[in-house]
């Protein structure tokens, strides 16, 4: 039985996760402030605290019966856009909240779920969500694109740092495209004053080009199980033979 940990699961391409999953046999547990439907574990935890992860981790190892498990796989997929405009005019609790939920979360429940799993003998994966935003700059999105491209770094430090190891776990970085979530919704809300590429994405939904996350969240789970995954590097749709928007 296969076990995945996916974080955000209440709504956009995590909960397209957790919909997939329903439908075979697998422990999937969500970490959101949300519950969301179904039959999965939900563990309540508010991402941009944390600090109070371990514990809630801790908790789960503890409850969770590991015997029929063959593989492990965290999806770090929670995250957060706002706030939108130039830096100078943005709140420190604002630049703290975002920072937390895009850049550290992943990186202390990354850090968790490898010292946790580190004697587990089936396979064990990390999948970081990212976004065109980690390489290509935008005016008022700069706590965006910096987390992002963080992250994507971060992922390929740690590939470096399990291939070290004879039971290393596989880390990949995904970026999912344009999807029709909330956070497009936010993006055609904002003024072109804060965010003057705005009208690209109107523009996206108007054509009605953006990716649909149901379709996504199956293409990067088959892409999981299927041939041989490079730890450190950062996937799309098309590696996985689905197309999208870039």
């Amino acid at each position: 039985m296969d076990m995945y940990i996916i974080t955000g699961g209440s709504k956009g391409l995590g909960a397209s996760f957790l919909r997939h999953l329903e439908s075979i046999d697998a422990v999937v547990v969500s970490l959101s402030r949300t519950k969301p439907p179904g039959r999965c574990i939900h563990k309540p935890v508010d991402l941009s605290h944390p600090e109070s992860l371990d514990e809630v981790m801790g908790n789960l190892f503890k409850e969770t019966d590991f015997s029929g498990v063959s593989s492990v796989t965290l999806i770090n997929n929670a995250g957060t856009l706002p706030p939108i405009g130039p830096v100078q005019g943005l709140e420190q609790e604002e630049i703290i909240f975002n920072i937390s939920v895009n850049f550290m979360a992943p990186i202390v429940l990354t850090s968790i779920f490898i010292r946790e799993f580190q004697e587990f003998p089936g396979a064990k994966r990390v999948v970081n969500i990212s976004s065109g935003a980690a390489m290509t700059p935008y005016e008022g999105w700069s706590l965006y694109c910096a987390s992002k491209a963080g992250l994507e770094q971060f992922t390929r430090c740690v590939a470096k740092e399990q291939e070290r190891l004879d039971s290393g776990v596989l880390i990949i970085n995904f970026n999912p495209g344009v999807m029709d979530t909330d956070m497009q919704a936010i993006i055609r809300g904002t003024s072109e004053q804060q965010f003057p590429a705005r009208q690209r994405f109107v523009d996206l939904h108007k054509n009605q080009v953006l990716m649909d996350p149901d379709i996504v969240a199956a293409c990067l789970l088959r892409g999981l199980g299927v041939g041989e995954l490079v730890s450190g590097e950062t996937y799309g749709l098309a590696d996985f033979n689905c197309l999208g928007p870039a």
